[in-house]
């Protein structure tokens, strides 16, 4: 699975509606990425892009997974529209939903032997916004994207977040982005999902980078949330673009896989795993 950022292929901060369908013309070339590097590598790819409505015109701020016969698995529309995005785009009308995908998947044979086998992979989409409380008017504790992705495997989440709101002061724009601070932020919105054994892992693409005096913070991430103490199994602490891998364990945590297991840890529960790639 490759997951990109929301809006990963052109620009963030969209004017208004003719600003946006022009960038939804231009996300064309984006798709098409997407949808080679699906085939070509025999993968998933969920890419955010501009996405324009060809029967009503409107637009949504959208996140697109592709299959590996180049065929469009899911597409989803932002539900939680950011005040940014509320100058060009449509709400999304379905909400968060499980969805399924058929797999590549490795399982361990006999010694140290892996066989590949296609399992269904149940997943959510959610781009940058949604993980916040909607409109940041409804009540913290309503968790709306956590408690939709119970039962779920991996949540796709593709974001632009940013270190600072647009009218902040310039002290407050250039503070240095804090890694820790932007994950356990993230981690906070999912707490009803920490611990539980057969919980997802957040898979986060963060825009990086400045546009218009805001900083995007960058730390894509990819967290076990199966412990009390989420596991940080991925993290990009560099203000730079990168791609990066590591593989995942599906299904349920060991009953005897706990938080204090001795391995080597930081707040978010970091461990040093030897088949991260």
């Amino acid at each position: 699975m490759v997951v990109c950022p929301e809006l990963g292929f052109s620009r963030y901060a969209l004017r208004d509606e003719d600003d946006a369908r022009a960038v939804a013309r231009e996300s064309a070339r984006a798709l098409a990425w997407a949808r080679e590097i699906a085939m070509t590598y025999d993968t998933h790819v969920a890419l955010g892009h501009c996405r324009e409505e060809a029967t009503s015109g409107e637009l949504f701020n959208s996140q697109t997974v592709f299959a590996p016969d180049g065929d469009v698995a899911r597409r989803y529309d932002k539900s939680h529209l950011y005040f940014v995005d509320e100058a060009w785009a449509v709400e999304g009308r379905r909400g968060f939903e499980v969805f399924t995908l058929a797999m590549k998947c490795f399982v361990r044979g006999a010694g140290s032997a892996y066989a590949e086998v296609v399992r269904d992979v149940k997943c959510v989409s959610a781009i940058c916004m949604d993980i916040n409380p909607y409109k940041f008017e409804a009540p913290w504790t309503d968790f709306e994207l956590a408690n939709a992705c119970v039962g779920s495997d991996l949540i796709l989440f593709s974001s632009a977040w940013t270190s600072a709101h647009p009218d902040d002061p310039e002290e407050i724009k250039r503070k240095p982005v804090d890694f820790g601070e932007t994950v356990s932020y993230w981690m906070s919105r999912l707490q009803p999902l920490l611990g539980k054994t057969m919980s997802p892992y957040f898979v986060c693409a963060n825009r990086i980078g400045v546009e218009n005096d805001i900083q995007f913070t960058g730390c894509s991430c990819i967290v076990d949330l199966r412990h009390r103490i989420p596991r940080l199994m991925l993290g990009v602490r560099e203000r730079e673009e990168t791609a990066l891998s590591c593989w995942i364990e599906l299904g349920r945590a060991s009953d005897d896989d706990d938080d204090d297991d001795g391995g080597e840890t930081d707040a978010l529960g970091e461990h040093n795993h030897s088949d991260a790639q």
